[in-house]
């Protein structure tokens, strides 16, 4: 969560940078814009990390759920062939694994947290940085519009 939230305090810092001394040097607008471009970019980047970090802890999970149904399947199969020592066995794997599966649906659970949350962080970072694209656009209309005066004296 550290870095889309340094990152968006950087965009916001552009942001202000942008309106108090773009003005004064409209030169420097492409090389701002450019910077945020590259910290929006990083903070989808982080934001993909953070979901394939959630899917991953998905498929694990998934896992889990059918490794119980198969230790499950094989301790009915062993209490039908009166192997009780072999379905004890599977039912103590089987509590071992509802252990870790309790663990990696808590995981699972933060997991889509922390996705939603990086999501929302993301979402408001690029609209910030829209905004600021388009603040530079009208500082460079009138730059333009100035020159054109300027030009007709």
């Amino acid at each position: 969560m550290g870095t889309i939230e340094r990152i968006y305090d950087i965009i916001r810092a552009y942001a202000n940078y942008t309106e108090e001394e773009v003005e004064a040097n409209p030169q420097s607008i492409e090389l701002l814009l450019s910077d945020i471009r590259q910290q929006v970019q990083n903070a989808n980047d982080a934001t993909v990390r953070v979901k394939a970090d959630e899917i991953m802890v998905r498929r694990q999970l998934e896992e889990c759920d059918a490794e119980l149904d198969k230790i499950d399947a094989q301790a009915r199969e062993a209490l039908k062939t009166d192997d009780e020592s072999k379905a004890r066995d599977l039912l103590a794997k089987k509590l071992s694994l509802q252990d870790k599966r309790a663990g990696l649906e808590k995981a699972y659970a933060e997991a889509q947290a922390r996705t939603a949350e990086m999501k929302a962080k993301y979402e408001k970072i690029s609209a910030d940085a829209w905004q600021v694209e388009e603040y530079a656009k009208q500082v460079r209309e009138r730059d333009i519009e100035a020159n054109r005066k300027l030009g007709g004296w």
